[in-house]
């Protein structure tokens, strides 16, 4: 796949998520890979669910809300977490 398709399979993905509500969303991956690009794409849809963005993380996260939204750029920040209670979208296999 080239980096368009897999872009837009990440944004079907978060998507999904977003509808489905389940669970809080983490996107993640190294910088420039489309992540910031992505959540102002979508940003109606995000509004329109509900959920809060969170770019950017400065401290390791314990819990966040079914209705949260993180952009991070190091799966690190997020090795506290219980990976099954979240939506994780990896954009790391993306450059543009």
């Amino acid at each position: 796949m080239n980096n368009q398709e897999l872009y837009n399979n990440a944004k079907m993905t978060v998507i999904e998520h977003l509808m489905s509500g389940d669970k809080p969303i983490v996107l993640y991956g190294t910088g420039g890979n489309g992540k910031t690009y992505l959540v102002n794409e979508i940003s109606e849809i995000i509004d329109t669910n509900n959920y809060n963005v969170i770019h950017e993380i400065v401290k390791p996260i314990e819990k966040m809300s079914n209705n949260d939204l993180v952009v991070a750029t190091d799966f690190n920040d997020l090795s506290d977490i219980d990976k099954e209670s979240y939506n994780l979208v990896d954009m790391n296999n993306i450059r543009f």
